[in-house]
């Protein structure tokens, strides 16, 4: 298991000199790895003699969009490249790999923090780049990008930052796990506010807000989540809620990109509803679809718009289905924990929905459907979902929670916070 755990704490490395580095074309360190641990859960699954489960709504979600995705192909032979579907082939091995190895709730418990651990140490990365190139010139507007693009960066920190806030108030976790994830998720929060991605902030902002309306005791949680956050946002002068009350020249000229950008997408989804313009080839199709006096060519901005204007409405609607689906699934999880009540698996499912919650707003002002670390956290509502079908159904939550502690006993809520309600 150490292989993956190890893929997961690099997932967002994709720049870095040794991760990133192409040992055979686009073929990279880091997918030489993925292959490893899709060939060590293949080898698993062969030993173990089973093969694995899609009896999930989640997993039949994903495998009906990959189905989109390869007939699409069909229709796009000639314009599309084989090649272009490297990031589909790899997220489709990741997706094998997580549901044959992460087979406990131990398990997934480390896959967890492991992608915790992800993006704080990525947020180190943006951290020291801002320091050298920003802080050092007093130049507080500027967006660190070096190992990861801002807005993408605010993307994935988004998914996690949730999870690590519920898992850093869990006073029935041990210590060093509290000041873990309390660590992670402080360097997170400064990446954060950093990269000063207006997207990543109201997709965080709404995650945040639903964490809080889960809460029994919402005005001291609010309290808390403010001090977190507000001070840093209102004090830097380069801070997404700078930017989105007195955004500068280049900042609108953003905003008008995306709307040139979406007018474009929209042409494309509507001259080609069935079979789009096909994979990775929005780009090279938009100035077919700009007017005469629009000389934007760019990414669509917004996945759903891309998604959907290059392999159809039928690619688009899979894609928000597979997200809906894993909330709902996940909601229903933390139902029947709550019932049972085990709060290790409430909050768990809660903060998984919150970063849903947070990358459904985000990925509309970016492209973002190929992203791993977010298939990472779909894949691990399955793997949550699988854990825990069997015990649920007994109601044993005692042992749940000695799967991870070694305790009969339940473990009591977040400090009262974020959980409590369904």
């Amino acid at each position: 298991m150490i292989p993956l755990y190890w893929l997961i704490g690099i997932m967002p490395l994709e720049r870095h000199d040794l991760w990133g580095h192409e040992l055979i074309g686009t073929f990279t360190v880091m997918k030489l790895l993925g292959l490893a641990v899709f060939v060590y859960a293949l080898c698993r699954a062969a030993v173990n003699g089973r093969l694995p489960s899609f009896r999930s709504a989640i997993a039949r979600g994903f495998l009906v969009f990959l189905a989109v995705l390869c007939v699409n192909y069909t229709f796009h032979t000639s314009s599309v490249p084989l090649e272009a579907y490297s990031q589909v082939i790899s997220i489709a091995a990741f997706f094998v790999s997580m549901i044959i190895l992460v087979d406990s709730r131990a398990r997934l418990h480390r896959c967890l923090l492991a992608a915790m651990a992800a993006v704080a140490f990525v947020s180190l990365h943006e951290i020291r780049e801002w320091y050298l190139y920003g802080f050092g010139q007093q130049l507080f507007n500027f967006r660190p990008s070096g190992m990861m693009e801002s807005n993408y960066y605010a993307l994935i920190t988004g998914l996690w930052i949730p999870l690590g806030f519920i898992w850093s108030v869990n006073r029935g976790r041990p210590r060093w796990e509290r000041i873990f994830c309390l660590g992670c998720l402080l360097l997170t929060l400064v990446g954060t506010l950093l990269a000063s991605s207006r997207g990543g902030f109201l997709g965080l902002s709404v995650a945040f807000l639903f964490l809080l309306c889960q809460s029994p005791h919402r005005a001291r949680n609010i309290a808390f989540a403010g001090l977190l956050i507000v001070p840093g946002a209102l004090w830097f002068p380069g801070s997404p809620l700078h930017r989105l009350s007195d955004p500068t020249y280049s900042d609108r000229g953003g905003e008008e990109a995306r709307l040139v950008a979406w007018r474009a997408g929209a042409r494309m989804i509507s001259e080609h509803p069935w079979i789009g313009v096909g994979l990775h080839n929005f780009r090279l199709r938009m100035p077919d679809y700009v007017n005469d006096n629009e000389s934007i060519v760019s990414l669509a901005h917004n996945t759903y718009i891309e998604l959907t204007a290059e392999v159809g409405i039928l690619g688009g609607i899979s894609f928000i289905a597979v997200l809906g689906i894993a909330f709902s699934r996940v909601s229903r999880v933390r139902h029947r924990a709550i019932v049972c009540r085990n709060q290790y698996l409430s909050n768990t499912a809660l903060g998984l929905q919150a970063g849903l919650i947070s990358y459904a707003i985000t990925a509309a002002f970016l492209t973002a459907w190929w992203d791993k670390m977010t298939w990472l956290l779909i894949f691990s509502c399955i793997c949550l979902e699988y854990t825990t079908r069997c015990r649920m159904r007994n109601h044993s939550a005692t042992e749940e929670d000695s799967d991870l502690t070694g305790s009969g006993n339940p473990q009591p809520d977040l400090a009262g916070s974020a959980v409590g309600r369904h």
